[in-house]
């Protein structure tokens, strides 16, 4: 581990564009983390879960997420009925389609303004890099 440490401190020093991505991609991941911790404090479940199904379909490059509540329960700070309820009413607005273990996003971009504002600041912090924003 340190030896492969060593090989990466090591090309950063002989591609100086190389140190900057690197660190520039530090920072990003940083931001976002920041922005996650206050999202999660701020504002409500169903914000926070419609976020969260945008980031992961961001991504993973598709609408299609093997996904089960539990999970989204633990990745969003939350207790399964809560994420339950806030994803029936996702599912009533037909924004997503869900069943055991599997989730589908029907309308990416009435889902994004269901979002709170934190998925289009963490997508600016992406573009910063130029990551791919889904």
């Amino acid at each position: 581990m340190a030896k492969r440490r060593l090989q990466v401190v090591q090309a950063g020093e002989r591609t100086p564009h190389l140190q900057m991505v690197l660190s520039r991609y530090a920072v990003v991941q940083g931001l976002q983390i920041v922005q996650t911790a206050a999202c999660n404090r701020l504002h409500d479940v169903g914000e926070r879960l419609a976020r969260w199904l945008l980031m992961a379909a961001d991504r993973v490059g598709s609408n299609s997420l093997a996904i089960t509540h539990d999970f989204l329960a633990a990745m969003l700070g939350a207790d399964r009925p809560s994420v339950s309820v806030a994803a029936k009413i996702l599912q009533r607005k037909t924004f997503i389609e869900y069943r055991r273990g599997a989730l589908e996003i029907l309308h990416r971009k009435k889902l994004e303004a269901y979002a709170c504002e934190c998925y289009r600041v963490i997508r600016q912090f992406n573009g910063v890099l130029r990551l791919p924003l889904g």
